[in-house]
């Protein structure tokens, strides 16, 4: 009977070890030094700046091991700032982002790759009820205390239904600049 208790004490505390190796510390945005902005062609000779200014997200990057690397990002819409009250309300509306019924951008990440210029995220952004998969190209610096991950994407807002398409008005082109922030979850 002692030999069976001392058996399974050593494969419990084995399993504990092997478990505890394998897991992954927890990471997590730090918004006051991250920033989401954007800019978009506006009557075709003006453009209009932005930022969101609320976001939050859970993170893993592991520069060693790429493929260990996971992100989760959530943006209330409710956030954008394009310094125009009106203009912002406006954006919350059914037609643009519908905030009542879709009141998050949500991007998940399902691969990361590292590159020689750093390396790309890619993963499933969802926007007003519609979901793509899109690859954000990375650059890394490393901080005292965490990463500070710098990227520019692109987005078509036609693929997420975001505002009328026949209008001259709005460009169809939405250019993203991220600045993520991330350090070690305190406890």
């Amino acid at each position: 009977m002692f030999k069976i208790a001392i058996m399974k004490y050593i494969f419990l505390s084995a399993l504990f070890f092997f478990v505890k190796a394998g897991s992954n510390p927890s990471q997590e945005v730090q918004p006051s030094k991250s920033k989401i902005s954007f800019s978009i062609s506006n009557m075709i000779v003006n453009t209009v700046e932005g930022s969101f200014t609320d976001f939050s997200g859970e993170v893993f990057f592991d520069i060693n091991k790429m493929e260990n690397s996971r992100f989760q990002i959530k943006i209330p819409v409710a956030s954008i700032d394009t310094d125009n009250e009106e203009r912002d309300k406006h954006l919350m509306a059914e037609d643009y982002f519908y905030k009542d019924k879709f009141p998050y951008a949500v991007f998940t990440s399902s691969f990361v790759n590292k590159t020689a210029e750093g390396f790309d995220i890619t993963g499933k952004l969802s926007v007003r009820g519609e979901s793509k998969t899109i690859t954000i190209p990375f650059s890394y610096t490393k901080t005292s205390d965490g990463y500070l991950l710098k990227g520019e994407y692109e987005i078509d807002r036609y693929d997420f239904k975001i505002g009328d398409k026949g209008s001259f008005l709005m460009g169809r082109d939405v250019d993203l600049e991220i600045q993520c922030y991330i350090v070690e979850k305190q406890n």
